[in-house]
């Protein structure tokens, strides 16, 4: 199917609504303007021949990395169909995340020294971003009536592209929730902006000094590592955290033998004989 050239600036709002860095935005943008430079269509072949181009200019697997990332959100943004090669190896490092143990008794013990005026509510904030996985974008916009908690449900509502996803709330902050919401001014559960859940992190790292550099982002990774550990299934946990595909669920699988020796003999049922 031929696709004409459209504006980018379009291109620049889809970007706005779908990827939370404004470094990331700007870079995917900055990429498909130098692909539209060498070709005036986008489709399949044309897109086959840009990254083929990349390969035989030798670059970096995670710049090569970054080019075909930016082309997947161009194709979710025009809703084309593409099939797109396997990503390089980069070799790079596995994502940092915190353990419940170290968020509770390395972390959070410190909070009312870091935040005087409003330890429990940041105490709240990155308790549920470690158990929700929500992103820091999703935190910002929940509102009062995304939380059903009759079932301890929360719904993440997605650009129109995407459906909609859920993700649940843990009992052990329900109370502490709904405290939260009935202080909340006006419709929004926490009412901060992203800069607020930053400097959380931000002073972890320059006042406490903490052995892990710690980001909004290692919550979310925090969540899913836990939910791997907890036996959660993966294709249930890539519905839970909105990952386009089953790959990027798939990076948090970073088992130790002992962990996958424990998996096994706790899911691998087998019985000698035939059962009657």
């Amino acid at each position: 199917m031929m696709i004409g050239v459209i504006m980018l600036n379009d291109f620049k709002n889809y970007l706005k609504l779908h990827v939370d860095s404004p470094n990331g935005q700007l870079q995917y943008w900055h990429r498909m303007k130098l692909f539209f430079k060498s070709h005036k269509e986008f489709n399949q072949e044309t897109i086959n021949k840009f990254l083929a181009d990349c390969v035989d200019q030798k670059l970096k697997p995670s710049t090569f990395n970054g080019y075909m990332t930016a082309l997947k959100h161009y194709s979710r943004f025009k809703k084309i169909e593409i099939e797109f090669p396997k990503q390089k190896r980069t070799g790079k490092k596995n994502k940092d995340f915190l353990t419940l143990k170290e968020l509770e008794e390395e972390i959070i013990p410190y909070f009312n020294l870091l935040f005087p005026s409003d330890s429990e509510k940041r105490k709240l904030i990155i308790r549920f971003m470690f158990t929700s996985g929500l992103r820091p974008a999703e935190v910002v916009k929940l509102n009062k009536e995304d939380i059903d908690f009759e079932d301890n449900t929360i719904y993440v509502k997605e650009p129109k592209d995407k459906d909609d996803r859920k993700s649940y709330l843990n009992k052990e902050i329900v109370t502490d929730m709904q405290k939260q919401i009935n202080r909340s001014p006006n419709n929004s559960v926490f009412n901060v902006t992203q800069g607020y859940i930053t400097y959380i992190f931000t002073k972890i790292n320059e006042e406490l000094m903490y052995k892990k550099r710690l980001t909004p982002y290692v919550m979310r990774h925090s969540c899913c590592h836990h939910a791997v550990r907890s036996g959660m299934d993966i294709r249930e946990l890539q519905k839970m955290m909105g990952h386009w595909n089953i790959q990027m669920t798939a990076e948090y699988l970073e088992l130790t033998d002992d962990e996958i020796k424990h998996a096994y003999e706790k899911k691998f049922k087998f019985t000698k004989g035939k059962k009657k």
